[in-house]
């Protein structure tokens, strides 16, 4: 009976851990290995008091049990060389842009918002039959979404179709990976002074968004997502140096934000700044390697610096 416990006790926490590794809930994947490699060796020293065959069964269980696991071991390693993992600069970064009693969903969510005083909500909780989307997300207060998405993602378009559109409020990257963050439109809920300043851009109220944006920087003068939106007013009215001004505070306290390295490297370019424009483009790159669009944009500029030096008979 006690070889039997431990091994559905070991049986459920694999299974267990190869869920959170699915979904990406790393501080969960970590604790659940633990577990796991623990609870094999418990039952495989149980068996070994008698070492005839239960002995070499027990030993090709294990074996097998952690071959299923080799899979996740390049997702797992950057956790264990690198602690912080960009997670809690990340989450510090959310807990900026959205109001504290947010409810936030998503694949990336608990581990995003673990040093946070936002709310995560489990991923088993809701219910994906048809017309149940929306009731589940109604039912559990969900405000905001974490998903690792890209542009083509079908993510949006499913949410739209239950009656739930979505809002892209801010993206971020972590391992080269794209994290998106959104809000349901479909749902009631406080709304931040960054969230706000979005809503009064897309009404064309640009003093009263600058003003909320001056707002969320004084509570957070670190938010690199307000300080992109500030630099986007600059260049509307024209404002070219403190448009970048803004953008180099974006970076700063966000290195991996490739937007804002994009920004800034157009401006940069159609300054006249090849140089300092394709500073920003390499890191960039080096937060996504291989990007097509950032190459291209690196190309773009390399062939304009080019021909400047033909047109200069080659000196500088």
């Amino acid at each position: 009976m006690v070889r039997g416990a431990f091994a559905l006790g070991t049986i459920y926490l694999a299974s267990q851990w190869w869920r959170a590794h699915d979904n990406n809930e790393l501080p969960m994947t970590t604790g659940l290995l633990v577990s796991a490699v623990g609870g094999l060796g418990i039952w495989f020293w149980t068996f070994s008091q008698r070492p005839t065959r239960p002995t070499r069964s027990a030993a090709l269980v294990t074996a097998a049990m952690l071959i299923l696991m080799v899979p996740a071991l390049p997702r797992l390693r950057p956790m264990l060389t690198e602690p912080e993992y960009a997670i809690e600069s990340t989450g510090k970064q959310i807990e900026a842009l959205i109001h504290a009693e947010s409810r936030v969903f998503g694949n990336f969510a608990h581990a995003l918002t673990a040093s946070t005083r936002l709310r995560a909500q489990q991923l088993f909780k809701v219910r994906y039959g048809k017309g149940q989307l929306r009731e589940s997300f109604v039912e559990l207060g969900t405000t905001h979404l974490l998903f690792d998405c890209d542009d083509k993602s079908p993510i949006p378009h499913v949410f739209a179709g239950s009656g739930l559109p979505l809002e892209e409020i801010d993206r971020y990257y972590i391992q080269g990976t794209q994290i998106r963050l959104f809000r349901l439109r479909g749902i009631d809920s406080p709304r931040s002074p960054f969230e706000q300043s979005l809503e009064a851009l897309r009404r064309g109220e640009i003093d009263d968004a600058e003003a909320l944006l001056t707002r969320c920087l004084e509570q957070h003068p670190t938010s690199a997502a307000a300080w992109h939106q500030l630099a986007g007013i600059a260049l509307r009215r024209g404002n070219g140096e403190r448009a970048y001004k803004c953008l180099v505070e974006a970076v700063v306290h966000d290195p991996t934000r490739v937007h804002a390295h994009r920004d800034a490297a157009q401006l940069l370019a159609q300054n006249g700044h090849a140089s300092q424009a394709l500073a920003h483009l390499r890191t960039a790159l080096a937060v996504t390697p291989g990007d097509p669009d950032l190459a291209s944009q690196v190309a773009g500029i390399d062939v304009s610096r080019g021909k400047a030096h033909a047109d200069s008979g080659g000196t500088r």
